[in-house]
């Protein structure tokens, strides 16, 4: 060798190349033996040396793939990806980094993969396994460095390093700026096969093609009846970026809202029109419908994008949870239901621990919990084939489907299915949409397969009370022969009623007894009822108290303000009454929930001063008659206290508490008495507030109980965590229960094993 390389160096390849032609007289074979010997050349340096020409993509690709490189990639289900960008290596070397290069997640320091990224410090190729293609945002992937240097590179051997990080890529190049790949339609969708020469840098696996179609308008399933449910409602899209499935359900939640519930177009918001959105275009969006006339009765958000822990995706970066629930207070304000569909992924997570402060009757639905990922891809529905979120196509399914050929779909019997009833379509009848590999199929209705977007929730924020009772003592200094008690919303057609009454509520003789005394009106610009009670023949004398009670045929009862007349306009302080507006938040368990207390501003038509404040919380299995519904009453007064508090309450600021209830599976109607005291500052009596709020609106979390049969054995797995697993081997009972059975439950079966049935059941 050594003579080999002196041979070399005396610079007489030429000569031995001009001797071969004399010798053999054939000059191809000499130029043959060149070639053969440069080749030599390079692999005797590389050897005496230790440096090398630095791998191709191509070689760097086949590597990452091959068996023993030390990556597990499974091409039928992920994607590998490698920015097909020149970074000043050559064609031929797109995707290898210099060092001093960095790769990070878009979202880097947000849960649950925060990075660190990679640094490069050897010059190295990028690559992006994607192991989870239709998922939306952050999801598991892992990004991996390929050194170039090493003409064999494993994980073993330190030639490639893989780590876990979070959707999608940032790269910065070394002395570059940051540039995102791979996160949107235009980056991932191509037509061209995988591979190294790929434009799009598609390396294995499959994506979409150019134009992957939107669902058509009116293919969603059979319509629903076009039932509106308020009298005036509005709607507010928003898409929060540009990928192709969020695009697709912007339409889709528009044609729900029109053709199911009634809500005109010219009354939805499109933040952005419907384009990729800022946390600008959500105000302005926001502040549009709280500009609505006339104003909107009951609001329909549904917000569309990326999602990870605590954050969701906008133009703009990454709005917080906190921050978010700054934006909708301003609709929370305007003291009407909203319903609510966040549709990303970790969706649950962005909820706070007072919903936003959305009024009671309000519904927050997510396409996930906190813990889980949602989808969003192509969908192949029979032979049509369509683009959108799982969770948001399968709901629209749901929504729109016929309640007669789908038992058990529209729960109340009232013949139109609302957003509670389609969720729960969604996630207890397995379950509208299913995930097969990399291409993906939609069973309708219901099906079979594993249910591609684990932990959709739903969130009744708030139940109203069906009956209230204020004892109010006329402070004014003035006999007063009306009163007036101002409720949001339309809650007409209710039973007024009025007593004499002392200090503590003892009620007496009615008071302003007969029809004509008393009316109910409602207001549909201001979106107010009236309810008024009127005696000039029995003026009630100053310091004398009155019973008041209002029990409208639904509930729904959100007090603004009340006063005496006659009296100034507005009414002076000394004629007006304090306000609370009162509600329950529902925890997972129903026997768990939380009291809510506020206290309007003038701003929002409240009392608008700081009250001193004592609530007592009692609870009652049975129904209570609203002339029953007072403190001197045993149905009232006999119950056993389960809360009692002072505090005081500054305007526009909720008091929370949580209450666990005695509550028990048999309890014909169980309801929680909120009585509420205020002190009225002018002459320091009282006004009592006596309410009655049904809890059997208030439902826990559905129960999931997924049965798997593994061949020898079954699996039983479930996600309620205040719910026991029982077996039985008849389905009518008698059921035993599993105390110490944990999901996941394995029990071992063989032939001639008895039949077994399971259920979870909830206290």
């Amino acid at each position: 060798m050594k003579n080999f390389f002196s041979f070399l160096d005396q610079r007489r390849l030429f000569s031995c190349e001009h001797l071969l032609s004399r010798t053999c007289g054939f000059r191809g074979y000499s130029r043959l033996f060149a070639a053969i010997l440069a080749i030599c050349f390079s692999l005797c340096l590389t050897t005496v040396t230790g440096q090398a020409q630095p791998l191709t993509r191509a070689q760097a690709a086949a590597a990452l793939l091959a068996p023993g490189s030390g990556v597990s990639i499974d091409v039928t289900n992920a994607s590998v990806w490698s920015p097909f960008v020149d970074y000043g290596f050559g064609s031929g070397s797109e995707g290898l980094l210099p060092v001093g290069s960095v790769v990070n997640p878009h979202e880097l320091g947000w849960l649950p993969y925060p990075g660190p990224g990679m640094s490069v410090s050897s010059p190295s190729y990028f690559f992006w396994i994607d192991d989870f293609p239709g998922a939306q945002f952050q999801h598991p992937v892992r990004f991996a460095l390929v050194d170039a240097s090493n003409l064999a590179p494993t994980v073993a051997n330190g030639g490639i390093v893989v780590t876990d990080q979070g959707w999608w890529p940032v790269v910065t190049a070394a002395g570059g700026s940051p540039v995102e790949f791979f996160h949107n339609f235009d980056d991932i969708a191509t037509a061209d096969p995988p591979g190294p020469g790929n434009p799009k840098g598609l390396i294995a696996g499959s994506t979409l093609s150019p134009g992957g179609g939107l669902r058509p308008a009116g293919s969603n399933g059979p319509d629903g009846p076009n039932a509106p449910t308020a009298s005036n409602p509005c709607g507010l899209l928003l898409r929060g970026d540009t990928r192709f499935d969020f695009a697709a359900d912007i339409p889709q939640f528009m044609q729900d809202l029109m053709n199911h519930y009634g809500v005109s177009s010219n009354r939805i918001v499109k933040a952005n029109g419907g384009n990729p959105a800022s946390s600008g275009d959500l105000a302005a969006g926001i502040t549009a419908i709280c500009n609505m006339t006339p104003p909107c009765d009951k609001i329909y958000v549904r917000i569309t994008s990326h999602g990870s822990k605590g954050g969701f995706s906008l133009t703009d970066g990454t709005i917080s949870s906190s921050n978010l629930c700054n934006q909708f207070k301003k609709l929370a304000d305007k003291g009407v239901p909203i319903c609510l569909i966040i549709n990303s992924c970790y969706s649950g997570s962005l909820l706070d621990p007072h919903n936003w402060n959305f009024p009671a009757g309000s519904v927050i639905m997510t396409s996930t919990d906190s813990n889980h990922i949602g989808y969003g891809w192509n969908w192949i529905e029979g032979t049509n084939k369509f683009t959108g979120s799982a969770y948001p196509s399968a709901y629209s399914h749901c929504l729109n489907a016929n309640p007669t050929n789908n038992p058990g779909l529209d729960k109340n019997g009232d013949g139109f299915v609302d957003d509670v009833e389609a969720h729960r379509w969604v996630t207890n009848v397995q379950p509208c949409y299913a995930r097969q590999d990399i291409t993906n199929e939609m069973y309708y209705p219901a099906g079979s397969g594993t249910n591609a977007n684990p932990g959709p929730q739903v969130v009744t924020v708030g139940t109203d009370p069906t009956k209230i009772n204020l004892n109010v003592c006329n402070g004014s200094g003035q006999p007063k022969t009306d009163f007036h008690i101002i409720f949001k919303g339309n809650v007409s057609g209710g039973t007024a009623l009025a007593w004499q009454s002392d200090a503590q509520d003892h009620i007496g003789p009615q008071w302003a007894g007969g029809a004509t005394n008393r009316t109910v009106t409602y207001d549909p610009t201001r979106n107010e009822t009236m309810v008024c009670w009127m005696d000039g023949s029995a003026p009630v004398a100053s310091g004398q108290y009155i019973h008041f009670g209002y029990f409208p045929p639904n509930g729904g009862l959100r007090p603004l303000r009340q006063y005496w007349t006659p009296t100034t306009n507005p009414p002076a302080i000394n004629d007006r009454v304090p306000t609370r507006e009162s509600s329950v938040v529902p925890g997972t368990n129903a026997s768990t929930p939380t009291i809510r207390i506020i206290s309007r501003s003038e701003a929002f038509d409240g009392w608008g001063q700081t009250q001193l404040a004592f609530v007592l919380v009692r609870y009652t299995p049975t129904n209570i008659p609203l002339d029953r519904l007072n403190l001197g009453d045993p149905a009232v007064s006999g119950l056993t206290p389960l809360f009692v508090t002072n505090f005081f309450l500054d305007p526009d600021v909720p008091i929370e508490f949580p209450v666990t209830l005695p509550m028990q599976p048999n309890d014909p109607e169980p309801s929680v008495v909120l009585e509420s005291r205020s002190a009225w500052e002018v002459n320091q009596t009282q006004t009592i507030q006596v309410e009655l709020i049904p809890m059997s609106l208030v439902s826990a979390a559905p129960l999931m109980l997924h049965i798997e049969n593994l061949g020898g054995a079954i699996r039983v797995t479930w996600d309620a965590t205040d719910a026991t697993l029982e077996v039985a081997t008849d389905l009518t009972g008698s059921w035993t229960a599993l105390i110490t059975a944990t999901s996941p439950y394995f029990e071992t079966i063989s032939p001639g094993t008895p039949m077994k049935f399971f259920r979870l059941h909830r206290m």
